[in-house]
This record gives structure tokens, sequence and C-alpha cells, in this order.
């Protein structure tokens, strides 16, 4: 990619970060966690010319380790520090948040989200159009439904349908037999929506392979099937691809 914008030096003369805490409508629950409120920090970035950007990260420590206190540390020091004074195009930018410390994925996303939206902010231009792509360009989200009882599930279905939502992310990987039902129960309550499940690593491969077979035996509209075993578990994950049609995403 190469645009003029990609070559224009910038230079950041502030790094702030903030944190916050968000209680949910709904308990958002996984096979991994249950959460009652988000708690997340948002980084700032002004460069000269007095353009703000911001970008967030909420802590997972279950999934990367990192909580608010472990992303504010981060962002008061090495990550801010990498960034705070620095002049460069935004390649060199992003590339001095990337090495200025081991993992940190949360924070440094944050903080390279917020350099992004400083640099289209000062650009006067939508980010996308900076990044090669066009404003013009649409895509379609999920809305999740979180790992419950299937009535609850069935509702949460409903809800999102009438909201408008037409592709559900349903969260599984808690029991085969149980996970059936809940899935079961979400087809009845919106039959017409798209399917995406999340086991967050619920499943062993064995386990995975029938589970997953059994849904396309059934002809449910499950468009791929994320995370459906450990994380660390590379050969298990490819075991489960090999053996069934529905594609197979890998997340955690």
């Amino acid at each position: 990619m190469e645009h003029g914008a990609d070559r224009a030096t910038l230079e950041v003369v502030a790094v702030r970060r903030h944190h916050h805490r968000a209680p949910l409508r709904h308990p958002f629950v996984t096979a991994a966690r249950r959460t009652e409120a988000v708690e997340y920090v948002v980084a700032e970035v002004e460069i000269a010319g007095g353009a703000v950007g911001q970008g967030s990260a909420a802590e997972t420590v279950a999934v990367t380790g990192e909580d608010a206190a472990s992303i504010l540390a981060a962002l008061d020091g090495p990550l801010g520090a990498a960034l705070r004074g620095a002049r460069g195009t935004i390649g060199e930018l992003s590339a001095r948040i990337a090495g200025a410390m081991p993992g940190a994925t949360s924070a440094k996303a944050a903080l390279e989200v917020a350099l992004h939206d400083a640099w289209a902010r000062a650009a006067g231009r939508p980010l996308v159009e900076l990044l090669g792509g066009s404003a013009e360009e649409t895509m379609r989200n999920d809305m999740t439904v979180s790992l419950e009882e299937p009535a609850t599930m069935a509702q949460r279905a409903r809800e999102a349908v009438a909201a408008g939502h037409e592709i559900l992310k349903i969260k599984l990987g808690h029991d085969i037999a149980e996970d059936r039902e809940r899935l079961a129960a979400v087809v009845e309550a919106a039959p017409s929506a798209r399917l995406r499940l999340d086991a967050n690593q619920g499943w062993l491969p064995d386990q995975a392979v029938r589970i997953i077979t059994g849904f396309e035996k059934d002809g449910l509209p499950v468009e791929l099937v994320e995370q459906p075993v450990a994380a660390g578990d590379v050969e298990g994950l490819a075991r489960v691809t090999a053996a069934v049609s529905v594609p197979i995403m890998a997340d955690e």
C-alpha cells in the first residue's frame, strides 16, 4: 500500500489513558468466564496540530492474561514512553508500539487504534480510506448470545433478531447434550438467523467433531465454529478442521 498519507510525518505530543467500568444490561457468559461489567481502558494519542485519537481495551484475563491494571501499567510505562514525543510515518510509529515491550497485546491494540484514529482525524478523512478501502463498503456484524439456559438464550436471540440483527454468535462449550438443547432453542426462536458458534475452548477434539457433525446432519445454518478446543491444542484444532465441513475459526 503506497499512499501519500502513509508517508506523512506525524509528531506525537501526548499519550493519555483513562480507566472505566461499564455495567452490562445482561451478564456476558462463555465457557471460560462470566462478566457482569466491563472494565476497560481508553488510550488517547494527541498529535501535533491538535488531533486526538482514541482506542480502547477491555480486560480479558481468561483470554489474554491482561487486566485493567496491567493495561494501564503498559500504557504508563514502555508503550507510552515509546510513542510520546516520537516523530515518523504511521508505519514507523506503529512499529515503535509493537517493539516497545513483549506481550501486552490489548494495551498495544488500544494505543495503535488511538494513533490511527488521530492520523485519520488530522487528515480529515475516514480511516478506511487511508488504509486503502472505501467508506462506501459495509459489513454486517453479529450479535452475541451468551451461554445460559436454553430458554434464556432463545429469548436473547428473539430480541436480537427483532432489533435487526441477522447473524447471531452463539456461545456454547459447556456440555454436549446441553449445547444441543441450547442451539435447538435458538434455532426455534430465530429460524431466519445465520449462526456462528463459539465454544471458547470448551470441547475436547472428539467432542467437537461429534457435536459439529451432528449440527451438519441436522442441516443447521451454521456459518462457522470458533475455537472449539483448547487454544494450545493446535493438533486437535487441525483434526477437527479436517473432520467437518463447517469452517473452523481459531481465536484464543
